[in-house]
């Protein structure tokens, strides 16, 4: 953005424009920021957890937003990320809210730069109809209404077994196997498949699955010793296990997190039941500490809830996620 200073102004007029001038970038940046944090908090369902139904709700009390300006802000913040020129563009002043939201809707990674170049050379209304008439579809030829041609159907085949590919990542591999071979010892010989089948009836509950975490005392790494090597444990999963965790010391020493008989009184007060709203599980069943460990949370009756295992592993999931999310996109 282009300056100009007249000579005659004087030093409280130049603090003053500086000062306006300034604010305005401020504004600018914060708006990508908004877009971003806004599109966070609907896609990790915080509106929710606000007591609002739907996110345009949210920003409308929280933020004054009308609901054209939600959508406006949600689709930005979904196009942004990869059109890092009209973000930069918003930033410095060359792009105007208007020409980002339409730039948005018609460039692409390939066509970005040759966009904006485009949108500085029009007005508004100009682009908007250069966009509208790019983005327009064309009408397809009406098909032809000729009968197909009858195919004779194909006698059927003997059943096939049918073979899927699963895809673990991260640390839940680590779960997967420690999972397969408790199973396989409490059911010898059975065929994976009849394991698997357990596991979708019965939600693996019969099966106790212990991990055996170690952890670097020097660089506080964690990894988890499996069959394709050491993975990496995720912080989800390090949070999640130290609620319960069994911490061996360099002397053999075993240390529990919640004590056998403070396990019992938990579950005995919260009725052996999940306590996640809408849950209520009976089986497979966790104690959770409300304040982590990690930030000086203690194993006391106050401090601890029973969680199912689904419920545990989605809450602490989710703060890793909302963590990620809280950082400043700008850097």
């Amino acid at each position: 953005m282009s300056e100009s200073i007249p000579t005659s102004a004087t030093p409280a007029e130049l603090v003053l424009h500086h000062k306006f001038v300034e604010s305005v970038q401020q504004l600018k940046r914060g708006l990508v920021r908004s877009c971003h944090y806004l599109l966070q908090i609907q896609n990790r369902k915080v509106h929710c957890v606000f007591g609002y139904h739907t996110i345009a709700e949210y920003a409308a009390a929280e933020a004054g937003l009308t609901r054209a300006q939600c959508d406006s802000f949600l689709a930005l913040a979904r196009r942004l990320p990869l059109l890092p020129g009209v973000a930069a563009g918003i930033e410095n002043g060359d792009l105007n809210w208007s020409q980002a939201k339409l730039l948005c809707r018609a460039a692409t990674p390939a066509t970005e730069q040759e966009w904006i170049e485009t949108a500085k050379g029009l007005s508004v209304r100009s682009l908007a109809e250069v966009v509208r008439r790019v983005t327009t579809p064309v009408r397809p030829v009406a098909a032809s209404t000729a009968r197909p041609a009858l195919v004779a159907p194909e006698p059927p085949s003997a059943p096939k077994p049918s073979f899927v590919t699963v895809a673990f990542h991260a640390d839940r591999f680590a779960i997967w196997e420690a999972w397969l071979a408790s199973a396989r010892v409490a059911a010898p010989g059975a065929p994976t498949d009849e394991l698997v089948t357990r596991l979708i009836e019965q939600g693996g509950a019969e099966v106790v699955v212990r991990l055996v975490i170690q952890r670097c005392p020097d660089c506080r790494s964690s990894v988890i010793a499996t069959s394709r090597g050491d993975l990496a444990v995720t912080g989800a999963l390090l949070a999640r296990a130290a609620c319960e965790a069994e911490r061996q010391g360099p002397d053999g020493s075993v240390r529990r997190a919640v004590p056998p008989r403070l396990r019992r009184l938990v579950l005995a007060r919260d009725g052996h039941r999940c306590q996640a709203e809408g849950c209520g599980r009976a089986q497979h069943l966790q104690v959770h500490h409300r304040m982590p460990i990690e930030v000086g949370g203690r194993a006391t009756l106050d401090n601890l809830i029973t969680l199912c295992g689904r419920c545990h592993r989605a809450l602490h999931e989710r703060e890793e996620a909302l963590k990620a999310a809280t950082v400043d996109p700008a850097g």
